[in-house]
């Protein structure tokens, strides 16, 4: 019998423009340059985030981590996509991953993309590595941003 497959959204990146989120910045993201929240106004909750200037911008973090293999353990899915929603100067993105004893995320060479300069929103659907699973592949995984 045939399986559907069937696209659900299961995590957004975690940004918050909340005091907790300036007391400690590395639960949330690890930067080498700025990252600040555009408003329409002063009052207004964050329509999105800046990540001003040259860097690396690595959301392998406590809030914005995926647990893979929690997913694969507990549910039927099998396969992740990065669906990113970008503006502004070309970059690359990369996936990552780590374990709890990891100081640093491991770097995926294989599942880099490149993100071409664009003045109007662009979407890219990035398809994580898929290779085989072994034991070091039981792993958070997240994804790192450079330009």
């Amino acid at each position: 019998m045939p399986t559907e497959t069937v696209a659900i959204k299961i995590a957004s990146l975690v940004l918050e423009d909340e005091p907790r989120a300036y007391e400690a910045p590395s639960l949330y993201v690890h930067a080498t340059a700025p990252v600040v929240p555009v408003k329409t106004h002063e009052d207004a909750m964050p329509e999105a985030w800046a990540l001003n200037g040259s860097g690396t911008f690595d959301f392998t973090t406590f809030m914005n981590g995926l647990s893979v293999m929690k997913w694969r353990r507990y549910t039927v899915t099998r396969r992740f996509v990065l669906r990113l929603t970008y503006k502004g100067a070309a970059a690359s993105i990369w996936q990552t991953r780590a374990d709890s004893f990891a100081w640093e995320p491991e770097v995926m060479e294989d599942a880099r993309r490149s993100l071409p300069a664009s003045s109007v929103v662009g979407i890219l659907d990035a398809y994580p590595h898929s290779g085989p699973m072994s034991a070091r592949s039981h792993r958070d995984t997240g994804w790192k941003y450079t330009r």
